[in-house]
């Protein structure tokens, strides 16, 4: 394959995107992508390195040219792929080229089989937030409560929901009415982190008065 090495150093990629490429090479470039993955969905022998590589691959550059005819085929290679880097590229493409809410019963069910383990719940909660802003609401609690203390990724999983156009940040906090402050200090160290201000975090996670 015409690949380089790292995720987002693909020669193919930085073609489809030149705006000088003629659109009918760009067609090309998409119905090849599309080809592989559908070939690498139907093929019954799963454990070779080439197939993983293809997978992977092809999966991150599907989601970087935007290829939203690929996620049935990211679809059938989910239910198939072994854990590892491979499932991680597949569910962060399909996060991004799915369609709003026709998803969501796939996101979900990937939400409640990985519980309690959190290795995927970043992406988990990036798709299912994509899928349905508003319904994507009731999983945050749970997120903020069980990710582990030194995680790098609440923060940014935070912000995606408190920055999104299609969420009011006054609901993103309604949401979280139960949180003790002990998750609040975490969630508010969290998105410290990625850079939102002390006016931000006291309006989106302000601490809850205690009684003596």
């Amino acid at each position: 394959m015409d690949f380089g090495p790292t995720p987002g150093a693909y020669p193919i990629v930085a073609k489809y995107l030149d705006p000088s490429t003629p659109e009918d090479d760009k067609k090309a470039i998409e119905k090849k992508v599309l080809l592989a993955l559908q070939e690498c969905a139907a093929q019954r022998v799963i454990t070779s390195s080439k197939w993983r590589e293809d997978v992977h691959a092809y999966s991150e550059v599907a989601l970087e040219i935007g290829l939203q005819d690929a996620v049935p085929a990211l679809l059938d290679l989910r239910v198939r792929v072994p854990p590892g880097e491979i499932e991680h590229a597949i569910l962060a493409s399909l996060a991004v080229l799915q369609e709003p809410k026709k998803l969501w019963d796939f996101w979900w069910k990937e939400w409640m089989r990985e519980v309690p383990r959190t290795f995927l719940w970043p992406l988990l909660a990036i798709g299912l937030r994509l899928s349905d802003p508003p319904r994507s609401l009731e999983i945050l609690q749970e997120l903020i409560e069980n990710a582990p203390g030194t995680s790098h990724w609440l923060g940014p999983v935070l912000w995606g929901f408190f920055t999104s156009e299609d969420l009011d940040p006054e609901e993103v906090t309604d949401s979280l009415v139960d949180l003790d402050n002990v998750y609040r200090l975490k969630a508010r160290a969290s998105l410290e982190s990625v850079g939102a201000s002390s006016e931000e975090i006291e309006e989106w996670i302000p601490l809850q008065e205690t009684s003596h």
